[in-house]
């Protein structure tokens, strides 16, 4: 049974289809690659994204590079369209049909509606939430967040009973790169400032994080590698190994937005021409 109707889904999966007919991958490499491309794109890794074209250009040349990355760059738009039409993680829900998730790992996403209804339950009442503030934020955080769909729903549920100005940090952690990738992915679209981190959540020895700033903007790095953040000790006085609680350093700054979830307006022809403009063949906005 899919994770969410077609209609959200197939103009997505069309775009990344025409990929597979250029190339001849199979939809987890295609999937794969395409989160790579999105994430570089929004963190304005140069170096990332050209590292891809290069290898589409020696495996395919630079006609079906080009006609591919273009395929990438309006499944990208059509993700932007799906997300401004549902609250659900649709992201999460592509990844769950056709990106091969790890058995291996236990990778069996919660749907969309119980990702929802899960997330409010870690919403904390509304005196607390009225009591925070940008250098004490409100932080929730998901030790297993697969594609980050119960925070997206914990960040809905909040902006939905909030009745003043609020600051919260988002915190999403998991085993798969995959995951933390696509986690950032949707808070940078959700508007969830925080942080994804990729390493086991039962080991202290995080491999990777990213700090995502959603009120930078779809393409002004939203997305950016970061030292991973350090959490509250369970005694709540000091973070391990003598660290402060998380600060504006850590980027409390940006958990006063007033907005946790906003609404993709965007105008998805100007949005896809600059996202194709850095996932053109020289891997550069300016070139």
């Amino acid at each position: 049974m899919p994770y969410l109707d077609d209609n959200y889904t197939k103009p997505v999966l069309d775009s990344l289809n025409d990929v597979h007919q250029q190339t001849g991958h199979g939809w987890p490499r295609i999937f794969r690659d395409w989160i790579d491309i999105v994430f570089a794109s929004l963190q304005r890794d140069d170096d990332s994204h050209g590292g891809m074209v290069d290898r589409y250009e020696s495996d395919f040349g630079e006609e079906t590079t080009q006609t591919a990355f273009r395929a990438y760059s309006e499944g990208f738009a059509n993700l932007l369209a799906a997300m401004e039409k549902t609250d659900a993680d649709v992201l999460g829900c592509l990844y769950q049909e056709y990106g091969a998730p790890s058995e291996e790992n236990g990778q069996h996403f919660t749907p969309p509606p119980a990702a929802r209804l899960l997330g409010g339950m870690s919403i904390p009442s509304s005196e607390e939430i009225e009591n925070t503030t940008p250098d004490d934020p409100l932080t929730i955080h998901d030790p297993t967040c697969g594609s980050g769909g119960l925070l997206v729903g914990a960040g809905q549920q909040l902006e939905e009973i909030a009745e003043s100005p609020y600051a919260a940090l988002f915190f999403g952690q998991d085993i798969d790169s995959r995951c933390a990738k696509m986690t950032a992915i949707n808070f940078a679209i959700r508007g969830l400032p925080g942080f994804a981190i990729h390493g086991d959540s039962l080991k202290a020895d995080p491999m990777a994080a990213w700090k995502v700033m959603p009120s930078k903007g779809l393409m002004d790095a939203p997305i950016q590698e970061c030292e991973p953040p350090q959490f509250l000790s369970t005694s709540g006085d000091e973070a391990p190994g003598g660290s402060s609680p998380p600060t504006a350093a850590d980027g409390a700054d940006e958990a006063g937005e007033r907005n946790v979830q906003v609404d993709v307006d965007v105008d998805l022809d100007t949005q896809q021409a600059q996202f194709a403009a850095f996932t053109d063949g020289q891997g550069g906005a300016d070139q």
